[in-house]
C-alpha cells in the first residue's frame, strides 16, 4: 500500500513518465535542458527554434566546415608542403568515414561543441599500425568524460543502453567553455535564460495573431443577473467560436445585456514585443560571439564600408579559437610525439579573408614585387591556369631596393642576371603565347581602323589623328611585338588615301607576318 501511495503521489507531481509521452523532464534529463523564469523549457535540440540561435549556429558550422583542412609538413629549411598522399590527410581532407564528407562531418561535431558543450570523435585505429582509419562522431548527449578512482576515460551508450567506456587517447573532445579541462559547458544551459526569453516572446506573438484577439479579457456579469453554468459553458464556446482564430480577427463582440467585457492582458506595443525580440538577438551574439550584423539583425552600428571590417572580427575573434582547438586537439590524437615534431594539421583561411579584387591584386602584386609569389602561384589563387611560361615560376623581386645596412655606401647592388629564357621556337607553349598575342594585335587593328575610317570618311586630318592615338595603344597593350612594327603599319595606314585597301591587306595577314619581324 505505501509503495502505491507513493507512486500515486509521484505521478500526480509529474515525476513518472512512460515513452510514449515522455513528461517534460525526461528530455531535460536526456540533453541537459531545464525550465527557465519565461516558462520555456531549453535544451541543446530546441534551442534550434530560436532563429537569432539557429543562425549563429550555422554560421559558425559552416564557417568551420568550408575551409580546406590539411596535414602539413615541416622541412629541415622551415618550408611546409601538404602531405596528399598521406591517409590521414584524406580523414581530414575528404572522407572521415564512409557516411560522411569532411565538411558534414565538421559540422556535426561543431554543432554538439555549440549545443551539448562539447564535441567527441572516436578515433579508429588499425589493430595492428595503430594509425587513424576512421573519425566517428559520438552523440554528446550520451557521452563524458570522466575521472573515478584515479582512472581518466571516456564513457558513452551504444545504441542498444549498453555503457562503453572509450581510452580518452582514441577519443577527440572540441569542448566550448570548460571549468575542468575535459567537458565543456553548453552555450544552450548558460545562457538559457535569455534563449528562453527570446522563445517566450515568439510563441507569444505567433499566439497573438493565431487567436486573432486583440488581447484576452474577463467577462463580468452585473449583480442579480448570474448565469447557469450551463448558460456559462454556451457562452464560453459562442466567444470561442466566433471571436478566436485568424478568420474572425478584428471581429466586434455582441454581448448581451448585463455583461460587460474588461481588458485582461496587455497589448503588444505595451508590452515592447518587438524591443524584446531585438533584444534577444543581441543577447544570442554576445552568447556564441557573432557580430550582430551576420545574424540579420537592424544594427545600426554597421555600414557598408564596415562590413569587411566585421567579417574580419568574425574570423579573428570568433572562429580563430575554435581553429585553433581543432588543430591542437586533433594534433595530439593523430600524429606520433615524433611525428608532431615536423607534421601538423592545418586550415586554410585564405578563402575567408579575402577581400575584394581590387585588394587581393595589390597584395598580390605586393608580394610578387619582392620576390614571396610567383606569377603562377598568383594565377593559382585566382583559380587560373597556369601561364606556361618559364619566367612564371621564378621569383621577381626588386633586388635594387634592398640590401644589408652594412652594404650601404660601399657598393652598388647588382641585380642578379637572371638565366636565359628559350627562344619561341625552343618551347611551344611560348610560341603558342605570341601567336595568341599576335592575333588579337591584327584583329585591334582592323577593327580600329574600319571603326576610325567610316567615322572620319569626310575629314583626312582627323582621321589620321585617331588612326595615330589608335595605334599608339595598340603598341602599348602588346609589349611583347617591337616598336618599329606599330611605327610600319602606322605609317601605311596614313600613306594612302584608300584605308579599304589597307584594310583587306591587314585582313589577310598571319600571326606568323608579325613574328618573322619579331626579335628571336
Amino acid at each position: 500500500m505505501l509503495i502505491e501511495a507513493i507512486h500515486e503521489w509521484r505521478a500526480r507531481k509529474g515525476w513518472l513518465s512512460d515513452l510514449k509521452d515522455p513528461a517534460r523532464w525526461v528530455f531535460d534529463w536526456l540533453y541537459g535542458g531545464g525550465d527557465t523564469s519565461s516558462g520555456i523549457s531549453v535544451g541543446p535540440r530546441n534551442a534550434l527554434e530560436s532563429t537569432p540561435a539557429l543562425r549563429a549556429i550555422r554560421l559558425i558550422c559552416e564557417a568551420m566546415s568550408s575551409v580546406p583542412w590539411n596535414l602539413m609538413e615541416r622541412d629541415e629549411e622551415g618550408r611546409k608542403k601538404i602531405l596528399r598522399d598521406d591517409d590521414t590527410y584524406f580523414l581530414l581532407h575528404s572522407r572521415p568515414n564512409e557516411m560522411m564528407t569532411s565538411a558534414v562531418f565538421r559540422q556535426v561535431v561543431q554543432l554538439h561543441a555549440l549545443t551539448h558543450g562539447c564535441g567527441y570523435v572516436f578515433i579508429e585505429r588499425n589493430a595492428v599500425t595503430r594509425r587513424p582509419v576512421a573519425l566517428l562522431p559520438l552523440d554528446s548527449g550520451v557521452t563524458r568524460a570522466l575521472r573515478e578512482k584515479g582512472r581518466y576515460f571516456v564513457r558513452t551508450h551504444g545504441d542498444d543502453g549498453r555503457a562503453i567506456e572509450l581510452n580518452p587517447a582514441d577519443v577527440a573532445q572540441i569542448p566550448w567553455l570548460s571549468w575542468d579541462g575535459i567537458n565543456g559547458e553548453s552555450p544552450v544551459r548558460t545562457g538559457r535564460r535569455s534563449l528562453g526569453l527570446g522563445m517566450a516572446a515568439e510563441e507569444s506573438a505567433a499566439k497573438f495573431f493565431g487567436q486573432g484577439m486583440l488581447s484576452s479579457g474577463v467577462i463580468e456579469q452585473v449583480a442579480n443577473n448570474s448565469l447557469k453554468p450551463e448558460g456559462l459553458d454556451n457562452l464560453k464556446k459562442a466567444i470561442e467560436a466566433k471571436f478566436s482564430g485568424l478568420a474572425n480577427a478584428h471581429r466586434p463582440m455582441l454581448l448581451e445585456p448585463g455583461l460587460t467585457w474588461k481588458q485582461a492582458s496587455v497589448d503588444m506595443d505595451k508590452a515592447q514585443a518587438k524591443e524584446l525580440r531585438e533584444m534577444n538577438v543581441a543577447d544570442v551574439a554576445r552568447i556564441y560571439g557573432v557580430p550582430l550584423h551576420l545574424l540579420a539583425a537592424g544594427d545600426k552600428t554597421s555600414t557598408y564600408a564596415s562590413v569587411e571590417q566585421f567579417e574580419l572580427i568574425f574570423i579573428k575573434h570568433t572562429m580563430l579559437p575554435w581553429y585553433f582547438l581543432w588543430e591542437q586537439e586533433f594534433d595530439s590524437k593523430l600524429l606520433t610525439r615524433e611525428e608532431r615534431k615536423r607534421r601538423f594539421t592545418k586550415f586554410n583561411l585564405e578563402g575567408l579573408l579575402r577581400g575584394d579584387k581590387k585588394s587581393r591584386a595589390e597584395a598580390n602584386e605586393i608580394e610578387a614585387r619582392n620576390g614571396a609569389l610567383f606569377i603562377d602561384e598568383w594565377r593559382d589563387s585566382e583559380d587560373r591556369d597556369p601561364s606556361g611560361l618559364p619566367e612564371a615560376k621564378q621569383p621577381l623581386a626588386m633586388v635594387s631596393q634592398l640590401g644589408l645596412l652594412k652594404d650601404i655606401g660601399k657598393r652598388p647592388i647588382e641585380p642578379k642576371t637572371a638565366p636565359a629564357s628559350p627562344t619561341r621556337e625552343e618551347n611551344p607553349s611560348v610560341r603558342a603565347l605570341y601567336e595568341q598575342q599576335a592575333r588579337k594585335c591584327l584583329r585591334q587593328l582592323c577593327d580600329s581602323l574600319a571603326k576610325i575610317s567610316a567615322k572620319f570618311s569626310n575629314d583626312r586630318a582627323a582621321f589620321e589623328t585617331e588612326i595615330g592615338k589608335a595605334i599608339d595603344r595598340i603598341a602599348e597593350d602588346f609589349s611583347l611585338f617591337d616598336s618599329q612594327i606599330f611605327a610600319r603599319y602606322k605609317a601605311q595606314a596614313l600613306a594612302t588615301d584608300c584605308p579599304a585597301s589597307v584594310l583587306q591587306v591587314w585582313k589577310a595577314l598571319k600571326p606568323d607576318d608579325i613574328l618573322h619581324e619579331v626579335p628571336r
